[in-house]
């Protein structure tokens, strides 16, 4: 009886294990081979890094651990030749820092170039992403324990595929996209069709502003639509961006989409897609075939201007903060007057110091009455009232809307009514100052 129940036991417990092996292949993928050969590091396929472009992710990482040799591993036609050319090499400093940002880069790139890639990783659906590598403690893990970061990113990747935020990202991460409006200079493209004899046939200009990006391709939403047989419906990509490549060219550049037919900057044809070319004020684009040129024009002026502009209104912000440091009871006195001051709008031309005394009567008591440019009427619809406390000044901003000599009037706080001061809301910002 004993050695029939011990028999069911470790029948029982076979069993078990057999039961738990079924649900992990349902649940997990461990083994980057076969179907899933392409999620392992060492799978043949372009993989760029630093703008070259490898023969797989593991010859790209080893190219960020050791970049003094990146021009031999790029070269390398396998891993093994790869991991040969690093033999008595110095790693990067800080490579334990850098190697996570290094990785996830690395994926992004290899995947943003393959359609069949992000579509079959998108089919793992929420299976559990281990790869199983009793050498890689830190990438992999083997019989539960290391650390997994390739399988971690790849969910991290695979959930920006489900949730289409994956082109997003590959641009903020990998061409460091330019997120500051007034950091990215003002760009215009020159389309030119030129006839037989290399006279202008057709001419327009595409003005490119308000975004970090702009399509050119055949669908209908690129910024810059060329309907020629040789483009692709998305072709090529602007962007504004922050990386070195491009810092000597105003940090514009250029990339081919994965094009049938390719990209020239003037006679030089992009050697690969989803590389950043820097391109320059006065370059020539060219898209597959077409006898259409684009020329690159910047306005950099523009772009100085406005920056200049933005220093100048941080210096007035840190005077402005210093004086009320040294001052303390006169930043104090300031804010009280700014609270109770309100901005009135839409007035008759003619109204008059007298009649804002008749329409904020039941508010409290008004202590000044200023017209912008220092005038006796509201030429311009608009005055600024203050009163003696900000208590009165609320109760005047609850009479916005009311009816006074046939229009209805604005009330807001002086500086909402102004837009910030800067100018934001059609010109208002520059009332304040002809009335100071």
């Amino acid at each position: 009886g004993k050695a029939m129940s011990a028999a069911q036991a470790a029948k029982a417990a076979q069993a078990k294990v057999s039961a738990e092996e079924a649900r992990r292949k349902f649940t997990r993928i461990d083994a980057f081979e076969g179907l899933f050969d392409f999620l392992a590091l060492d799978f043949a396929c372009d993989v760029a890094w630093d703008c070259t472009v490898f023969k797989s992710a593991r010859h790209a990482v080893l190219a960020a651990q050791f970049p003094t040799v990146a021009g031999d591993i790029a070269k390398a036609t396998s891993v093994k030749e790869a991991e040969k050319a690093t033999k008595g090499e110095h790693q990067v400093d800080d490579w334990d820092m850098l190697r996570l940002k290094a990785m996830e880069q690395i994926l992004r790139d290899k995947f943003r170039r393959s359609d069949d890639f992000r579509k079959r990783l998108k089919e793992t659906g929420e299976r559990d992403l281990v790869w199983e590598s009793e050498d890689e403690a830190f990438w992999g893990s083997f019989k539960g324990r290391g650390q997994n970061h390739l399988g971690r990113q790849l969910k991290e990747l695979r959930g920006n595929i489900l949730d289409d935020t994956e082109l997003q990202t590959y641009l903020f991460l990998n061409c460091e996209l330019e997120s500051e409006e007034i950091r990215r200079p003002p760009v215009e493209l020159e389309e030119q069709k030129l006839d037989a004899e290399g006279r202008v046939e057709q001419r327009k200009v595409h003005r490119l502003i308000g975004s970090g990006t702009f399509k050119l391709g055949k669908l209908p939403k690129c910024a810059v639509v060329a309907e020629h047989p040789s483009i692709s419906r998305e072709h090529a990509m602007i962007v504004h961006t922050r990386a070195s490549i491009a810092r000597r060219s105003g940090g514009l550049a250029i990339m081919d989409l994965g094009s049938k037919s390719g990209v020239c900057i003037g006679d030089r044809k992009l050697e690969h897609s989803w590389v950043m070319e820097p391109i320059r004020n006065g370059d020539v684009i060219k898209l597959g075939v077409s006898k259409r040129t684009y020329t690159v024009k910047m306005n950099l002026s523009a772009q100085i201007e406005a920056l200049e502009q933005q220093q100048r209104e941080l210096m007035r912000e840190v005077e402005a903060i210093d004086a009320d440091a040294a001052n303390p009871v006169e930043a104090a006195k300031r804010a009280a007057k700014d609270e109770a001051t309100v901005f009135v709008g839409s007035l008759d031309y003619e109204t008059e110091k007298a009649d804002m005394l008749i329409l904020f009567q039941d508010c409290g008591h008004i202590e000044e009455v200023r017209f912008p440019g220092g005038e006796g009427k509201a030429a311009r619809g608009i005055c600024f009232v203050t009163f003696d406390s900000g208590m009165a000044a609320r109760r005047a901003i609850g009479l916005n809307g009311e009816s006074y000599k046939q229009r209805r009037v604005k009330v807001a706080p002086a500086n909402e009514g102004q837009g910030g001061g800067k100018g934001r809301e059609g010109g208002k910002g520059d009332f304040k100052g002809k009335g100071d």
